[in-house]
């Protein structure tokens, strides 16, 4: 028999097959690309892409690895391969040989060993504030990834709303001091996968390789560079993780692995959107298979985790990014879709591999029963999810709401005192994750009207509520922009070389937009050093004539918020807030920055949001 090596270089990894001259078969991929000794998990799913792979057998010779399951699938083109591997497997090459009448590939898979030093998570909590980016609009520090000739979408034109723009991470690496002297603890990407798809590719969500930086985004080495980098100036890293969805050019799903592997319509079927069919007692059966099967979109197949093969494909997915760049936070995009079993299921994996991994769920939903329904450690739902913390819609509308409307028993900032409230739904409601806005939302300062005063606000309710605050790249420099997705994700002005203007210095900015920075600035860095802010307990009172006060406490640590809502000056009794106050009326103003004692009523400026240090 004649022989001869074959080296495939793929995306991210690399094989090397030992095969026949005349080889009938071939393994052109395996996912995931390598893997580790000693994890908690002993099992190792692999799905190994080829060709007539129908028949062929796996032989592995080591004493310390069981094949536990080695078959084709239908067509012949993959190959599932549970291995079972043994806690004294020692890391090295694991050969892999693979085997079909008279002709054999010998393929070296490497198991790495687990870097003792990486994954001590803290995970997230309020002393976080998460900076928010869709990397494609924040900064182009490469030109040279702006496009490839080979991808599906390969033109670049930064003047259409839903076009590449050449964003990239080396342009978020090269503002890694802008994040630090923001006062960010925590950047949290769109995804970064490849997304090799016809139409507004930039986004992320319709990913078409779950191992594979998007080139135009760089590579998985500029990726770890970038964690590490950030890790170094102490910033968390966050990735977005999609279940609900592929993208309709993943090879996953232009040649399935099972046709089950997603769900099926005689024709184009959308979500309903309505995740209340998941908990309605009253619901239809009808209605709640519509909402978990539909599709989000043509260009996004809807996948169906009742397949085992596909759920131990995503689990794994999830741990190989922890464990190879050394993430610190998931958050979990349209949580609410997928087949609700399995995200439970991959939650708790998750968890058993890594105990201070933090999770947190995008939750959009009406409602805060609805959205609690959803969260870790309660008694409504059909068992535990093991999230620590869901994005908070319902806050984040009753912020809006107030900000937007006159005082009243239920509206202004009784919307806030109201959401509130509701936290007894909760079992931790300082782990939700609080925002003004997001990529999928009209920008803050469009939807107040372009009101400097109520911008200010909310960026002050945003730093001293419960939870860990969240702002989108621009809302520190009053990016105004409300419309379409591709508006709202507008650039930021001096990522990209040629740009007449730089906002990432405080020479480009304008006074305005100075003042905001710099408002943001202030709250973000005194919250994370502040006990009362990012440990302690809230304590409120019912709002009274558009005035609403809120106490944050830890011990002897309080902080006094005071919102009035007014466009005239008001006075508040502090006897009143003595439940917490106890007699201290001597106070610090932590944006106007001067400290004061109160010999009576305490005077609150009109339209503004007063945070005060009691002494």
């Amino acid at each position: 028999m004649t022989k001869k090596y074959l080296s495939f270089i793929l995306p991210a990894f690399m094989l090397f097959i030992f095969v026949s001259s005349n080889a009938q078969f071939s393994i052109d991929r395996i996912d995931p690309p390598h893997w580790w000794t000693e994890m908690k998990n002993d099992t190792l799913y692999l799905l190994i892409y080829g060709k007539n792979l129908s028949g062929t057998e796996l032989i592995i010779r080591d004493k310390h690895v069981k094949v536990l399951r080695a078959e084709s699938n239908q067509s012949g083109n993959y190959f599932f391969a549970d291995l079972l591997i043994s806690p004294h497997k020692k890391a090295g090459d694991l050969l892999l040989e693979f085997r079909k009448g008279n002709e054999k590939a010998e393929i070296t898979y490497p198991l790495k060993k687990r870097d003792p030093s990486g994954h001590q998570m803290a995970g997230l909590d309020g002393s976080d504030l998460i900076y928010l980016i869709m990397p494609d609009r924040f900064a182009n520090g490469d030109t040279s990834n702006d496009v490839f000739d080979s991808m599906v979408q390969n033109t670049m034109n930064r003047d259409s709303a839903f076009y590449r723009h050449g964003g990239d991470l080396q342009g978020i690496r090269d503002h890694v001091n802008y994040f630090t002297d923001l006062g960010v603890t925590a950047l949290w990407l769109n995804p970064v996968e490849e997304n090799n798809q016809p139409l507004e590719s930039y986004h992320g969500y319709a990913i078409t390789d779950h191992y594979r930086v998007d080139p135009r985004l760089g590579d998985n080495q500029t990726y770890k560079k970038m964690v590490n980098e950030l890790h170094a100036n102490g910033i968390k890293i966050i990735r977005d993780v999609v279940f609900n969805h592929f993208g309709s050019e993943n090879p996953l799903i232009k040649e399935l692995p099972d046709s089950t592997w997603i769900h099926h319509f005689d024709k184009f079927t959308k979500t309903t959107y309505r995740a209340t069919t998941l908990l309605d007692p009253h619901g239809a059966k009808a209605d709640r298979k519509l909402f978990l099967e539909g599709w989000f979109d043509r260009y996004m197949p809807d996948m169906n985790f009742d397949n085992t093969d596909l759920r131990h494909y995503m689990i794994q997915n999830s741990i190989w990014w922890i464990e190879e760049m050394d993430i610190d936070a998931y958050r979990i995009d349209t949580y609410a879709y997928p087949e609700q079993d399995f995200m439970r299921e991959w939650a708790k994996a998750v968890k058993a591999e890594y105990p201070g991994f933090f999770l947190f769920a995008e939750t959009w939903v009406q409602g805060p029963v609805i959205q609690a329904w959803f969260a870790g450690g309660n008694k409504m739902n059909q068992g535990e999810t093991h999230l620590d913390g869901l994005t908070d819609f319902h806050l984040h509308f009753a912020i809006n709401r107030a900000l937007n409307s006159s005082f009243g028993w239920t509206s202004g900032v009784s919307e806030i005192y109201y959401a509130l409230v509701n936290d007894l739904l909760y079992a931790h409601p300082e782990n939700n994750v609080i925002f003004l806005d997001n990529h999928d939302m009209n920008r803050i300062y469009g939807t107040l009207g372009r009101n400097p005063e109520k911008l200010k606000m909310g960026i002050a309710l945003l730093m001293t509520l419960r939870g860990i605050p969240s702002i989108f790249y621009g809302t520190e420099i009053a990016m105004p922009y409300t419309g379409n997705h591709g508006i709202i994700r507008t650039d930021f002005p001096g990522g990209w070389p040629g740009d007449t203007l730089n906002k990432f210095s405080a020479e480009g900015r304008t006074d305005f937009e100075n003042e905001i920075f710099d408002y943001t600035r202030t709250l973000a860095k005194w919250r994370r050093g502040s006990l009362a802010v990012s440990k302690g307990k809230l304590k409120q009172f019912v709002p009274e004539n558009g005035v609403y006060v809120f106490f944050r406490y830890a011990g002897e640590d309080i902080v006094m918020v005071a919102v009035n809502q007014n466009d005239k000056a008001m006075e508040i009794d502090l006897e009143r807030l003595d439940e917490v106050l106890k007699g201290r009326r001597e106070f610090k103003d932590i944006t106007d920055k001067y400290s004061f004692t109160a010999d009576g009523p305490l005077v609150l400026k009109p339209m503004h949001v007063h945070v005060f240090e009691v002494r």
